[in-house]
């Protein structure tokens, strides 16, 4: 008897404690977006932690009259100094999500630099958002 009591007494506790730990252990996710015809460089903080970051792009490429056009590609780039930097490359911007890894960052803040790697014809231009997700 004194057994089921304490099951009845404690299962609740457990569950409790279940439905909270995500709440405790959630995660860093910021967001970005980004026009540009060569590359944009970051104004926004974003405040990471020492664990395994990764980024969510999606780019669309449009020609000099506004129309979506054939793929470039971009890269980016979170950039703390000139002594810290992650990038990721092979985004193309075709209006499709891709997701890249940093790897693990060190601890700090950083602003997101997103830059063109490769240009369509003259004149056309990027535009897309992301998320920085740890």
């Amino acid at each position: 008897m004194k057994r089921s009591k304490k099951l009845k007494i404690l299962l609740p506790g457990l569950f409790i404690i279940a439905l909270l730990f995500p709440i405790a252990t959630s995660a860093y996710s910021g967001s970005y977006t980004f026009t540009m015809s060569a590359a944009v460089l970051g104004k926004t903080k974003h405040n990471l932690a020492n664990k395994a970051t990764t980024t969510t792009a999606k780019g669309t490429t449009y020609d000099i009259d506004g129309k979506v056009t054939t793929s470039s590609t971009f890269s980016v780039q979170l950039h703390n100094n000139w002594f810290t930097a992650y990038t990721v490359t092979g985004f193309t911007a075709n209006n499709w999500n891709y997701t890249k890894s940093f790897g693990t960052v060190k601890k700090d803040g950083y602003v997101i630099n997103v830059t063109k790697t490769k240009a369509g014809k003259a004149g056309d231009y990027i535009k897309g958002n992301g998320t920085i997700n740890q």
